[in-house]
C-alpha cells in the first residue's frame, strides 16, 4: 500500500529544521510520505514557500529507499530544497 509509515512527517521537518538558518521565513513542509511503486520504494516531499499576494512555489523531491525510509525523506528534502538554496 501507499499508507505513510509513522514519523514520516517529523523525519521531513527536522531536516527543513536543520536547513531554516538558509531559508526564508514561512517554508514548511506540505507532504511528506514514502509510496510503494511496483519495483520500488521512493520518498516524495512537497515543500511549499510562501510567496507574495496569496500564491506559493511549492518544490517536489524524491529520492529512491535504499535501507531505512528516514534516510530518503531526508534526502528527498534537500533534493527538493536544492535548486532553491544553489541561488
Amino acid at each position: 500500500t501507499n499508507a505513510p509509515a509513522l514519523g514520516e512527517g517529523s523525519v521531513a521537518e527536522a531536516t527543513l529544521d536543520a536547513l531554516r538558518p538558509l531559508l526564508p521565513k514561512g517554508v514548511g513542509i506540505e507532504s511528506a510520505q514514502v509510496v510503494n511503486l511496483p519495483a520500488r520504494r521512493v520518498a516524495v516531499t512537497v515543500v511549499v514557500f510562501p510567496a507574495a499576494a496569496e500564491a506559493s512555489q511549492a518544490l517536489v523531491g524524491s529520492a529512491l529507499v535504499r535501507g531505512d525510509a528516514e534516510d530518503a525523506l531526508a534526502r528527498c528534502v534537500l533534493s527538493a530544497l536544492n535548486r532553491r538554496i544553489s541561488r
